[in-house]
């Protein structure tokens, strides 16, 4: 599908530079049965796009894709480090709440 959808969004883009992204995804997503679905497929799909536009037309957009590649990669890594950090929190809290149902069954026992 990558491949596709490069060679796709690319010829798109050379056609009509006027039309948005999203409708651009859009498109390929009802072309290809639901093909792009997270926001991060959206972007390395338009990174590839830049980069192959960036390639064959000599564009000299290098070190701006590499400046946008490392943003997203630093974005990446903060929405997986929260991730980790919300697991591990709801993972103290089902903890929390069977240490304190365990006791409440332990004093019911007991009296």
């Amino acid at each position: 599908m990558t491949f596709i959808g490069i060679h796709t969004v690319t010829e798109d883009v050379i056609k009509d530079t006027s039309i948005a992204w999203v409708n651009r995804l859009k498109h390929l997503r009802h072309a290809r049965w639901h093909a792009i679905q997270t926001i991060h497929q959206s972007y390395w799909l338009k990174m590839a796009v830049a980069h192959k536009l960036n390639w064959d037309y000599k564009l000299g957009m290098d070190e701006e894709l590499k400046e946008q590649q490392a943003m997203f990669l630093a974005f990446e890594e903060q929405e997986l480090a929260a991730e980790r950090q919300m697991e591990k929190d709801k993972k103290a809290e089902g903890e929390a709440t069977t240490q304190k149902a365990s006791s409440i069954v332990g004093q019911a026992v007991l009296q």
